[in-house]
């Protein structure tokens, strides 16, 4: 196999080295458009500049590249450079013409071509293509332990990409549509329980204060909000402004079942941290900090509560992880109405690579979240594990296509189990990323099964809406399993059970109407 990969490659570059010739971008090149080449040289320059900036400005980079490439498309370096900001882009399908005109004007453009072409084929899941330019690249650098680890990685994501493609999973993807998504990037969904309320983060032109960020370029990232309509449908999604959003970036870290508490990520606080807004009757309350217990000199991202609203799950890349990016879980101390100490959640839902976008489902035990290990048919995947009397599963992957080759990351389940919410770049979409949802075609897919409890509260005297506080009694264990507050402006409650309990609801003393549907 591996003989008929290289044959592959090397009759691939024969008929490729017959038919171009390399025209890098000096004056001589050009006699008599020495005008053009000038306004393209500055271009080709300025994309120079910001790709090896530090840290690197692919965008910005790629648009210079561009223009310098209407005028010289035959130049291998500028065709590597917008292969490269095209493969570190949320377009990294883009990058392969780019890389096979680079090495079919030059074969020895770049030492690393080989595996730039395996990264590009990967992305479009031509996996025996890939498979062939990483085991080539393999053995230029039979001597790099480093570098033979990496493609050994690759080429294991594309053995799981293969299995998983041939066995996709049962689902209808849909755009959440133009209410929800922009031409810009939306992404990091959170819904409530009952799925009538969609948070997430986006970066618009109408982001608070209007203002990019020097790293990308891009608008600040904001936190929105979309309502269910009575036909189903998304309404227009809303900044929701101050005190939710600054003039930095704000992005959406989480959400409670009910839609009450909101997790938000600072990127401007120490290297990023989690913060806590909940909504009481005048509106969002002003974002405070998770604590020293969750918030470090690191970076902390993700974040979701347990049913009960006991247990915290989050990310962090604190020094001591397993990865560089760990999902960490503490305990709230009810005495001292702090987190407590956080602990790593350990083998085997984290590895020795990146975890993200972590979320609790609302049947207490079944945790998703994001891994660049742990059997990922390339970046990010999207996995889930059970815990069974206190023991976590081995990770499971949700399959292709609910994942790709690319980064899936940040996604939310209705209480059902058959619908995930989640972000991706898809070819056919309205903006950057967009939201979407995949629907579950078979009810096989749905294996945690919970209850929603709602209802509204009202004085029984004043008929008016009540601020209380409920508290579930399991009448099984004869013990608490959880408390939860009322919206402050409308009564409403909501919250989600693991199915098959026996419960008992404690109201305050006062006279109070209930009621439940």
């Amino acid at each position: 196999m591996k003989n008929y990969l290289l044959f592959l490659i090397i009759s691939w570059w024969c008929c490729a080295n017959t038919t171009a010739q390399d025209v890098p971008f000096e004056k001589s090149n050009f006699i008599g458009l020495e005008t053009q080449f000038a306004s393209a040289k500055v271009s080709y320059d300025k994309g120079i500049e910001f790709l090896y900036n530090e840290p690197p400005l692919y965008e910005v980079a790629l648009t210079h590249f561009l223009k310098a490439h209407s005028f010289n498309p035959k130049s291998s370096d500028l065709n590597l450079n917008i292969g490269l900001c095209y493969i570190h882009s949320s377009q990294k399908y883009e990058a392969l013409p780019y890389f096979e005109s680079a090495v079919i004007l030059n074969s020895t453009v770049h030492p690393k071509i080989n595996y730039y072409l395996g990264e590009a084929h990967h992305i479009n899941h031509d996996w025996v293509k890939a498979k062939a330019f990483y085991e080539a690249y393999k053995g230029q650098v039979a001597k790099d332990k480093n570098e033979i680890i990496l493609v050994d990685k690759r080429l294991l994501e594309c053995s799981i990409g293969e299995k998983l493609m041939i066995n996709p999973v049962k689902v209808k993807i849909e755009n959440l549509g133009a209410n929800v998504n922009s031409e810009f990037a939306e992404y990091s969904p959170h819904i409530t329980a009952d799925e009538s309320q969609l948070f997430f983060t986006a970066r618009r032109k109408d982001t608070y204060g209007g203002a990019r960020a020097d790293i990308d370029g891009k608008y600040y990232e904001d936190v929105y909000m979309s309502i269910r309509g009575a036909d189903g449908r998304w309404l227009a999604a809303k900044n929701l402004g101050t005190p939710l959003n600054s003039k930095m970036n704000d992005a959406t870290s989480g959400l409670s079942s009910d839609g009450h508490t909101l997790f938000v990520f600072k990127g401007d606080e120490g290297n990023g941290d989690i913060f806590v807004s909940t909504l009481g009757s005048k509106g969002w309350a002003q974002p405070s900090s998770l604590g020293k217990n969750v918030n470090t000199n690191d970076h902390e991202s993700s974040a979701s509560l347990s049913p009960d609203g006991n247990t915290l799950f989050f990310v962090s890349d604190r020094k001591g992880g397993l990865g560089l990016r760990d999902i960490y879980y503490t305990k709230y101390d009810e005495k001292k109405k702090a987190w407590d100490e956080a602990i790593n959640i350990g083998t085997p839902v984290n590895s020795t690579y990146d975890e993200e976008g972590v979320w609790m489902h609302p049947d207490g035990k079944t945790l998703y979240f994001s891994s660049r290990g742990n059997g990922s048919m390339g970046g990010y995947d999207i996995f889930y594990s059970r815990n069974e009397n206190g023991t976590w599963s081995d990770p499971v992957n949700l399959g292709y296509p609910i994942n790709s080759a690319d980064d899936d990351v940040f996604i939310e389940m209705s209480a059902n189990g058959l619908t995930i919410y989640f972000a991706s770049f898809k070819r056919d979409g309205l903006g950057e990323k967009d939201i979407y949802t995949a629907r579950y075609t078979d009810d096989e897919a749905s294996k945690s099964k919970v209850a929603l409890y709602k209802g509204f509260v009202f004085d029984e005297d004043s008929k008016s809406p009540v601020s209380a506080t409920i508290e579930l009694i399991d009448l099984e264990k004869n013990e608490p399993i959880g408390k939860f507050n009322t919206d402050a402006s409308t009564g409403k409650f909501l919250v989600s059970l693991p199915a098959g309990k026996k419960l008992r609801s404690c109201y305050p003393s006062r006279r109070l109407l209930v009621f439940i549907r």
